[in-house]
C-alpha cells in the first residue's frame, strides 16, 4: 500500500468513526470484519487498517468525551 492509500484510509476512517461509529459502534464492527475478509490486501496490510480504524475510533470518542464534558447538564 502506497502512502497516498494509506491517507486515503486514515481520512475515510477519521469521518467514519466522527459521523458513525461513535453512535453506532457496531458498524466498526463491520468494518473491522470487511477489512478482515479482504483479499486486496496483504495480513500485515489489514492489520494495520484495523488499527487505524480504533486509532480514529479513540480519538472520536475521546472528541465526543470533552465536548459533554463542556455541555451544560
Amino acid at each position: 500500500m502506497n502512502k497516498r492509500e494509506e491517507e486515503s484510509w486514515r481520512k475515510t476512517f477519521d469521518g467514519l468513526a466522527r459521523h458513525t461509529w461513535v453512535a453506532f459502534p457496531m458498524a466498526l464492527i463491520g468494518i473491522m470484519e470487511s477489512i478482515m475478509e479482504s483479499k486486496v490486501y496483504t495480513p500485515r496490510e489489514r492489520i494495520e487498517m484495523m488499527k487505524w480504524a480504533m486509532e480514529a475510533y479513540n480519538d472520536a470518542l475521546k472528541e465526543a468525551s470533552s465536548n459533554a464534558e463542556s455541555m451544560p447538564d
